[in-house]
C-alpha cells in the first residue's frame, strides 16, 4: 500500500541513543581532602585541646618549694547530623528508556552528598563551635569593621581561652593603602590573611595555607597589576590554571563558597582548623519498596557534622564580587 504523501509523519522513526548526560556541577565534596576527617560513634563527640603553658619559672632560692604550672584545657562538642536521599524508579519509566538509569542517579546523589560536605565544612568554619564541659557554651566568629583586619578576642588570649569571639576576618574593604571602597580578592588581602596567622603563631613560615575561593576571586587576581608585574612565565601559568599555590596559599576552586548579596566568603585555613566528623559514612541502598508495589528504591544516607577546632587557623577573606 503506498504511503499517503499527506500523512507523511506516520513513516518516521524514532530512535533512542543509549545512556544519560549528566548536567554540569560540582561532582561531589572540594573540602573533605583538606579538613580534618576524623571518626565519631557517637550523638556527641567531645575533643579536648591545650592552650599555652605557663611561662618557666626562674630558680631564685635553694631547697625552695616546687611551684606548681598550669596549662589550661578546653573542649569542644560536635553533635552528628542526618541525611538521606531516595528515588523511585518504576518499572514503568525503565520500559521507556533504553537504559537503566538507577546507575545515574546513584552517581548524582553521591556527588550532592559531596555538595552537601562542602556546605556543613562552611557551616562548622564560620558558625559557632560550641565549647564547655557539656558543650552548651558558643564561641561565635568573629565580626567584620569596615576596612579592617579583626581578630576573636579568644585569639588574643591564647593563654587562657577566655573569649566569646575566634577567628580572622578581613573586610571586603580592606586595603593596605587604606583606601576606599570595596574590594574582591587582591594580594594585600592573601598578605594580611598570611601574616596575620603568622603573628598569632597558627601557621610556620613555610606552611601552606589552604583557600577555597570561586572563579570570581581567580579572575580578580589575574587583574591584579602585582601579579601582571610578576614574571611572564608565573603570569602565564597562573591565567592557565596551572599553577595551584600562590603567596603561600593553595587555591581550590568551588562555587559553593557561601556569599551574602556581593559578598563572598572565602575560607582559608589549616586541615586541624576544622574537624568534620563522620558517624557513618555514606552508605547506599538499592531494593524494591514493599509499599510501593516493590518498585526499585535507591537509597543513600549519611550521617556526619563539623566544627571550628582552631580560630587562628582560620580566616574569613570578605571579597565583593561586583567591585
Amino acid at each position: 500500500m503506498p504511503l499517503d504523501p499527506n500523512n507523511i509523519e506516520t513513516s518516521y522513526i524514532n530512535s533512542f541513543r543509549e545512556g544519560f548526560e549528566h548536567v554540569f556541577q560540582q561532582r561531589g565534596s572540594r573540602t573533605r581532602p583538606f579538613v580534618n576527617v576524623v571518626s565519631q560513634s557517637a550523638e556527641f563527640d567531645f575533643y579536648d585541646r591545650l592552650g599555652v603553658a605557663d611561662d618557666v619559672n626562674e630558680i631564685m632560692d635553694r631547697y625552695g618549694d616546687t611551684p606548681m604550672n598550669e596549662v589550661p584545657h578546653e573542649r569542644r562538642r560536635i553533635g552528628l547530623r542526618d541525611f538521606d536521599w531516595a528515588k523511585l524508579v518504576d518499572r514503568k519509566d525503565l520500559l521507556r528508556v533504553l537504559t537503566d538509569p538507577s546507575n545515574n542517579y546513584t552517581q548524582a546523589a553521591v556527588w550532592a552528598f559531596g555538595r552537601n560536605f562542602d556546605r556543613l565544612t562552611f557551616e562548622a568554619a564560620f558558625g559557632p563551635a560550641y565549647v564547655g564541659k557539656d558543650g552548651n557554651r558558643t564561641i561565635d566568629f568573629v565580626g567584620t569593621n569596615a576596612g579592617d583586619v579583626t581578630v576573636g578576642d579568644l585569639d588574643q588570649n591564647p593563654d587562657t581561652f577566655e573569649g566569646t569571639t575566634e577567628g580572622i576576618d578581613i573586610n571586603a574593604s580592606f586595603r593596605e593603602d587604606g583606601g576606599n571602597g570595596n574590594t574582591n580578592l587582591t594580594i594585600d588581602k592573601l598578605m594580611a590573611a598570611r601574616y596575620t596567622m603568622l603573628e598569632r603563631e597558627a601557621i610556620e613560615q613555610d606552611q601552606t595555607v589552604n583557600l577555597f575561593l570561586s572563579s570570581s576571586q581567580l579572575r580578580s587576581l589575574m587583574r591584579e597589576e602585582k601579579i601582571q608585574n610578576f614574571d611572564y612565565n608565573t603570569v602565564k601559568a597562573l591565567a592557565n590554571g596551572e599553577v595551584r599555590t600562590f603567596h603561600g596559599f593553595n587555591f581550590i576552586h568551588t562555587e559553593k563558597v557561601p556569599r551574602t548579596g556581593n559578598i563572598r566568603h572565602c575560607l582559608a585555613c589549616l586541615p586541624r582548623a576544622i574537624n568534620m566528623a563522620i558517624g557513618q559514612d555514606l552508605t547506599v541502598d538499592v531494593g524494591p519498596r514493599r509499599d510501593k508495589r516493590n518498585i526499585p528504591q535507591i537509597y543513600l544516607a549519611m550521617h556526619f557534622n563539623g566544627s571550628r577546632m582552631w580560630g587562628a587557623q582560620t580566616v574569613k577573606i570578605n571579597c565583593d564580587e561586583s567591585a
